[in-house]
């Protein structure tokens, strides 16, 4: 998780919240700050939108049936 919550804030797409700050408050004032910033939802939209042309679990499935058949790439 937090790898997760660090690629995306790296990326500008979200926020990372250290395990020590998962409480209510912590999460809520997270949320409103995300919420009220544009900029997070239009990165979060290019970070999905590249995600759906880029297939990774399609592209390793062809990866490794390649391997299996001898057809690689």
């Amino acid at each position: 998780m937090a790898e997760n919550g660090a690629r995306a804030s790296w990326a500008g797409a979200g926020l990372m919240l250290r395990a020590r700050r998962h409480r209510p408050q912590s999460v809520r004032r997270a949320i409103r700050r995300l919420l009220g910033n544009p900029a997070y939802r239009a990165t979060a939209s290019e970070v999905a939108a590249w995600g759906r042309a880029h297939d990774g679990p399609a592209a390793a499935a062809d990866l490794v049936e390649g391997m299996a058949t001898g057809e690689q790439g």
